[in-house]
C-alpha cells in the first residue's frame, strides 16, 4: 500500500543517515504551519440566509449528519443543496412558477 506519510518518514530517516532518497519529493513537514484552513463557506446572500432562518421547522425534522454539517457551515437552519433528479426539477419549477 502506498502511503505518503510513510514516504515522508522514510525520506527523513534516509536523509539523516545518508542523503535524500527522493530528490523531487517534498515532505509535508518541510513547510511551517500556517493559519490557513480549508472549510465550507456560505455562498448565499445575507437576505437568503435571513429568509431561511425565518422558516419554522417541524420538531420531527432530522437532518443527516452531512446535511447538518452543511447547514452549520453555511450558518442556516437548513442546508442549501442543488436541485437533483427529475422529481426535484419538476417540484422546483412548480414552486418557482407558482
Amino acid at each position: 500500500m502506498y502511503d505518503t506519510w510513510l514516504i515522508d518518514l522514510l525520506q527523513v530517516l534516509v536523509s539523516q543517515n545518508w542523503s535524500v532518497l527522493f530528490p523531487e519529493w517534498s515532505n509535508t513537514g518541510d513547510f511551517p504551519p500556517t493559519a490557513e484552513t480549508f472549510d465550507t463557506v456560505p455562498l448565499h446572500s445575507t437576505e437568503l440566509g435571513a429568509a431561511i432562518d425565518q422558516i419554522t421547522l417541524p420538531a420531527t425534522l432530522k437532518l443527516t449528519p452531512e446535511h447538518a454539517f452543511i447547514a452549520k457551515s453555511m450558518g442556516t437552519k437548513l442546508p442549501l443543496l442543488p436541485v437533483h433528479g427529475k422529481e426535484e426539477n419538476v417540484l422546483f419549477h412548480s414552486l418557482v412558477l407558482a
